[in-house]
């Protein structure tokens, strides 16, 4: 499952803040503090059931889930201790993917990208506080199907 979580989310290094905004509104509230990374998933999306599975991370630092939307493709969610517990986890997984296109932007505590790999999957990350987020999918009309369906984000 890392490879899988290294193959939605590693991509180069992260390049630092620019004028430009994320091409999704990722403006939505989080999950309460009290919830787990497991519990931020739909069912299903689209007719497609969620299949998936979720670890605790070394050290207590955190949990992570993947949850598969059938051939839709792959959500991904992160909580995690604090915030640059968050941020930590983000950087050291976007530094492994072999990507055709990318833009990034943010701040600790709060960044996003949106990427293309080699492999033809699209993708969109993102973290917030002490959470991280990712959506792929081996189209972009599938992976707007899987954003139109979860909670944290929006295409508007």
């Amino acid at each position: 499952m890392k490879k899988i979580w290294t193959t939605l989310v590693g991509i180069g290094v992260l390049v630092g803040a620019s004028a430009c905004g994320t091409p999704y509104n990722i403006d939505h509230p989080l999950p309460d503090d009290s919830a787990e990374a497991g519990s931020v998933f739909p069912d299903e999306i689209d007719g497609e059931s969620g299949n998936g599975f979720c670890q605790e991370l070394d050290d207590n630092v955190g949990e992570t889930c993947s949850v598969t939307y059938g051939k839709l493709g792959t959500i991904f969610a992160g909580k995690f201790e604090s915030t640059q517990a968050g941020t930590d986890f983000f950087y050291s997984h976007t530094n492994s993917l072999d990507t055709t296109s990318m833009e990034s932007s943010g701040t600790d505590g709060e960044q996003w990208m949106e990427y293309t790999l080699e492999n033809g999957v699209v993708g969109f990350a993102w973290h917030k506080k002490r959470w991280v987020f990712d959506i792929a999918s081996k189209s972009e009309a599938n992976l707007h199907t899987l954003m139109d369906g979860f909670d944290y984000i929006s295409r508007e």
